[in-house]
Order: structure tokens, then sequence, then C-alpha cells
């Protein structure tokens, strides 16, 4: 599930849009499942994300794609617990993910 970003006022909100158009808002409590990989305490800025996320098994990894058009890997990382995170550098965030495998 990508996360894609949206702007209001000046202040990034956090947005997901479901298969049905509908937009949800999360908050910073609020956590995400990827698949295996928890996630939660989000940190958004305007090139980057950030967020603690703990992978019980398998491997993840972050990832973020950008207003440039470029998309951001991540190492892979197996079980246990990380702060997750991509920068974009000089170029806007336009969305970001969390990757998992099973293996």
């Amino acid at each position: 599930m990508k996360h894609k970003i949206a702007l209001a006022l000046g202040a990034a909100f956090l947005s997901t849009v479901s298969a049905g158009g509908v937009l949800i808002s999360a908050t910073p409590a609020a956590a995400d499942e990827y698949d295996q990989v928890t996630c939660k305490n989000y940190k958004l800025k305007r090139t980057s994300w950030s967020a603690d996320c703990t992978v019980p098994y398998g491997h993840a990894r972050a990832m973020a794609g950008c207003y440039d058009g470029t998309e951001h890997y991540g190492a892979w990382v197996g079980k246990g617990r990380y702060k997750f995170g991509i920068s974009c550098g000089n170029s806007k965030l336009a969305y970001y993910d969390v990757e998992a495998r099973k293996n």
C-alpha cells in the first residue's frame, strides 16, 4: 500500500486512498500493517519520512517516490525492530511505502 502525501494550508497530512476512492486520514498514533510488518510513530517532512517498524518474520525495506520521478529503496532487513525512512534529497516526497517479503 503506497501512502500519498497531501498538503493543506502549508501543513503535511498523511493520507491514503482506498480502492473505493475514500480518503482516510491517519493520526500519528495509528499503526499500519504491511503484510507482516507493523509501523507507527510516523514523521513526515517535505522531502522525507520515517517510522518505527517491527518485522516479526521475513524481510522488509522502506521506499519513497519523489516528485522528480525517482524512487529510492532502503536495504532489506530481517526480523527485528527498525527505524525505517527515506529521503528524496532536494525533491519533494510524493509517496512512501514499506515493502515486505516472506523469505
